[in-house]
């Protein structure tokens, strides 16, 4: 009976990694970057060994994820002002508050 559920698992698990397979397969033809990293994570959760589908979409999901970050910094840059700036718009920001209003902020 031990055994019979330990094949059981093993079928169950080794269906699951083909499921996975399969899936990633699909979405990278599709070629949707949020599927493809759902797929992923779902085909690391499987277990799938590493294949020719699981290294490109790590590759891919790698390249999105370093270019989301890349385009963050530039918007941060954008929005950096000099602290000559900043001091100026929080005076202004300040003025005609009350004494409790001020100490809120």
């Amino acid at each position: 009976n031990a055994l019979q559920q330990v094949e059981r698992a093993h079928q169950s698990s080794s269906q699951r990694r083909e499921t996975a397979l399969a899936r990633l397969k699909h979405v990278l033809e599709v070629g949707d970057m949020s599927l493809i990293a759902e797929a992923l994570a779902e085909a690391k959760a499987a277990a799938v060994p590493s294949c020719a589908e699981m290294m490109l979409a790590e590759g891919l999901v790698v390249s999105q994820t370093s270019t989301q970050i890349e385009d963050l910094l530039d918007m941060a840059e954008e929005f950096r002002v000099e602290p000559e700036q900043a001091r100026a718009a929080e005076l202004e920001r300040c003025q005609g508050k009350s004494r409790k209003e001020l100490e809120q902020r």
